[in-house]
C-alpha cells in the first residue's frame, strides 16, 4: 500500500494585485461619497430654480411676480420708455398700472423681492427683478368679416378676454356691444354693413386702434360690402376692396368710372381689391364702381358704388410743420402715422386727431395771441421757412412739390435747423425790438421805426427777402431822392419795410421811412436769427 502525502498549496502572487484592490475600494468609496454629493447638488439646484423669484408678462396686468412661500415682495415700480414713472399697485402677485396705459407703450417693471434663506447665500438677502414689455393692442382671432344667421347677433372673438368694446357703424351710429371672455357681439341695425370695432383688453389699458369689420346675413340676396365704406371719402392712393357675400372666382371685377391706372386682384374667393398706381385717383373727383346686375348694394337701388376722393388737408401740413420744429408747438397724437410713404400719404387726406401744445415753457404773449387769432398766418410763415430750407419757391402755399417734400422730411424726421424765432417791434416810446428764439429772449434793443408820414405798418408779417448788404434808393417825403449804399443785415418783412442796420445819433423814436433801424452791432446779432419765414410783430 502506497501512502500519499497532500501538501497545501499557496496561491501564486501576481505583481500589483494589492494595488488593484486598493483602486477598487477607492472607487467604491468615491461612489459612496459622490452619490450623496450629487443628490445634495441636485437639491441645491432644484431649490435655486424653484425658490428663485421671477418676473414675467401677465395677461391680466402688466407683470406677474413669482414669489416662493418664504419670500415677500418689498417694492415694485414701472417706467415708460422715456423714463417717466407710472404708478402701479400689486394685487396678489400681479402688477397693475394705476393710470391708463396706451397699447404699444413700452414699459419696464422693476420688483425688489426678499430671497428665501435656502438660496440667500447665492442671491443675497434681496433680489431685484426687471422685465421689459410692450403693451399689446387687442386683436381679433376670428375673421374681420363674418356671416350671421338671420335674427342672431354678429359675433367676433379676440385673442384674450376683453374688458369692453365699442362699435360704430359706417353710417355714424354707435351700436351697443356685449363682451363675454373673448367673445364680442352686437345686434346689427341692418342685414349687411361695415364699421369700426374698438376693443379694450383691461380696465387699465387704453383702447386698441379701430378694427375695420363687416358682416352679411345668411340667406339674403347676394350683396357686397366695401372697405372703405360705400359713399365715404378715399385718399388718392387708397386701395378699394369689394367683398361679396358669395364666392366670385371666375367673374370679372367691377367696372370703374373714370378709368384710373391700377390693378384689380382677386384677394380671396369672395373679394376683389383695386390698387391705384401713382398718382392715383384725382383729388376732388368721384369714382364709381358698377357691379354685375345680380349683386345688390345695401341702401341703393342700383348696383353702383360711389366714392369721393379727398382733397389734401392743410391740417396735416400744420401737424408736420410742428413735428419738424417749424412751429413753436408740438403736435401730440395717439395715432401717429407710421414713418412710411404709404402711411404718410394717407395721413394727408385723413389727418390723425390730436392736440397742439407749446413747445417751450415761456412763449411771448404776442405769439400766443397770433396763434389763437390768425393760426393760418403763423402756419404760412412756417411753411415759407420750410420751403426755403427745402430750396423750393417760398410761396407759403401747399403745392405738390411742397407736399412731397413735407412727407419726405417727416419720414426722415429732419427737423428745422434754424430753430424758431419771433421778433416783436414796439412803437411805444422808447421804441424797442425783442428777439425771442427757441424759448429764450436773445436780446432787447432800442430801434427806430417810421415817421408819421411814412409809418411802419402795425401787423404780423413773415420775413420774405434778405440781404447781407444792400444799396437802398427811393424818394423822401419832401420829394428828394436818397441813395444809401452798404446798408447791412437786411430782412424785408412787409413790402419795403425791413429790419436793418443804420447809423443814427439816437435810437428809440420814429426816424425811418418805414423800416426798423438798428445800430450795426445790434443788426448783426439779429440777422442770423431772422431767416425766411420769421414772424415780425409790429405793434
Amino acid at each position: 500500500m502506497h501512502l500519499f502525502s497532500r501538501t497545501a498549496r499557496t496561491p501564486s502572487q501576481t505583481p500589483g494585485t494589492d494595488d488593484h484592490s486598493n483602486h477598487r475600494r477607492a472607487r467604491i468609496l468615491a461612489v459612496a461619497i459622490g452619490i450623496p454629493c450629487a443628490i445634495v447638488a441636485l437639491i441645491v439646484i432644484a431649490a435655486y430654480v424653484l425658490l428663485r423669484p421671477d418676473l414675467r408678462t401677465s395677461h391680466r396686468g402688466v407683470a406677474d411676480i413669482s414669489v416662493p412661500p418664504s419670500a415677500r415682495i418689498l417694492s415694485v415700480s414701472a417706467t415708460k420708455d422715456n423714463g417717466r414713472p407710472i404708478p402701479v399697485s400689486v394685487v396678489g402677485t400681479t402688477v397693475f398700472p394705476q393710470t391708463t396705459v396706451q397699447p404699444g407703450t413700452r414699459l419696464t417693471v422693476t420688483a425688489r423681492v426678499s430671497t428665501p434663506s435656502l438660496i440667500a447665500w447665492l442671491e443675497g438677502s434681496t433680489s431685484t427683478l426687471t422685465h421689459t414689455l410692450i403693451v399689446q393692442a387687442a386683436t381679433l382671432t376670428s375673421p374681420s368679416i363674418v356671416t350671421a344667421l338671420s335674427g342672431q347677433p354678429v359675433t367676433f372673438t379676440s385673442a384674450y378676454p376683453v374688458a369692453s368694446a365699442r362699435f360704430q357703424s359706417d353710417d355714424g351710429r354707435s351700436i351697443a356691444t356685449h363682451t363675454h371672455g373673448t367673445t364680442i357681439s352686437f345686434h346689427p341695425s341692418s342685414p349687411t354693413g361695415t364699421g369700426e370695432l374698438t376693443l379694450t383688453s383691461a380696465p387699465w389699458m387704453g383702447p386698441s386702434p379701430p378694427i375695420a369689420i363687416g358682416w352679411f346675413t345668411a340667406g339674403n340676396h347676394p350683396t357686397v360690402i366695401t372697405f372703405p365704406s360705400n359713399g365715404h371719402a378715399i385718399a388718392p392712393n387708397s386701395p378699394l376692396t369689394v367683398v361679396y357675400s358669395t364666392p366670385v372666382a371666375g367673374s370679372r371685377p367691377p367696372l370703374m368710372t373714370p378709368k384710373v391706372a391700377g390693378t384689380w386682384a382677386l384677394t380671396a374667393a369672395d373679394s376683389y381689391t383695386f390698387t391705384p398706381k401713382d398718382p392715383g385717383f384725382l383729388p376732388g373727383s368721384r369714382v364709381r364702381l358698377t357691379l354685375p346686375h345680380r349683386i345688390a348694394v345695401p341702401g341703393s337701388a342700383v348696383a353702383t358704388l360711389t366714392f369721393r376722393v379727398s382733397l389734401p388737408s392743410p391740417v396735416r401740413a400744420t401737424q408736420i410743420l410742428a413735428d419738424l420744429g417749424y412751429l413753436p408747438l408740438r403736435f401730440v397724437t395717439r395715432n401717429a402715422p407710421a414713418l412710411t410713404l404709404a402711411a404718410q400719404t394717407h395721413s394727408v387726406f385723413a389727418p390723425p386727431s390730436g392736440v397742439f401744445s407749446w413747445a417751450f415753457p415761456r412763449v411771448p404773449t404776442a405769439l400766443i395771441r397770433a396763434w389763437n387769432t390768425t393760426p393760418s398766418l403763423v402756419t404760412r410763415a412756417a411753411l415759407m421757412a420750410f420751403q426755403h430750407n427745402a430750396r423750393l419757391p417760398t410761396t407759403g402755399t401747399l403745392d405738390t412739390p411742397t407736399w412731397q417734400q413735407l412727407l419726405h422730411e417727416e419720414i426722415l424726421m429732419r427737423r428745422n435747423r434754424d430753430g424758431y424765432t419771433f421778433v416783436s417791434v414796439r412803437k411805444a416810446l422808447p421804441q424797442t425790438l425783442t428777439l425771442w428764439h427757441n424759448g429764450t429772449t436773445k436780446l432787447t434793443a432800442r430801434v427806430n421805426t417810421g415817421i408819421s408820414v411814412s409809418p411802419t405798418a402795425v401787423g404780423l408779417y413773415p420775413v420774405y427777402l434778405r440781404y447781407v448788404t444792400q444799396t437802398m434808393s427811393g424818394t423822401n417825403p419832401d420829394g428828394s431822392k436818397y441813395h444809401d449804399p452798404g446798408i447791412p443785415w437786411v430782412s424785408y418783412f412787409n413790402g419795403g419795410d425791413a429790419l436793418h442796420g443804420y447809423i443814427r445819433p439816437t435810437y428809440g423814436s420814429p426816424q425811418s421811412l418805414g423800416c426798423v433801424e438798428m445800430p450795426y452791432a445790434t443788426a448783426g446779432k439779429v440777422w442770423p436769427f431772422t431767416p425766411i419765414g420769421t414772424l415780425v410783430d409790429v405793434q
